[in-house]
């Protein structure tokens, strides 16, 4: 399966500090897929010492368990 050259990007805001979530290629595949995480504050300013944690989720579907 190959992914499409259009890459993926999500943006949130939580309080005074943004998240840009992107991805090179979308859809992703199975196997090796490369994402980076941009923490910025309020004022647009990367965010150096920021700590993330990732959690990788996928609803239940018909006859399968949600899956983390």
């Amino acid at each position: 399966m190959v992914g499409c050259a259009k890459g993926y990007e999500a943006k949130k805001t939580v309080g005074d500090v943004g998240f840009i979530l992107s991805a090179s290629s979308y859809p992703l595949v199975k196997g090796d897929n490369s994402l980076t995480v941009k923490v910025a504050d309020a004022a647009g300013k990367p965010v150096t010492d920021a700590k993330v944690d990732v959690r990788y989720y996928m609803p239940a579907m018909q006859g399968m368990a949600p899956m983390e």
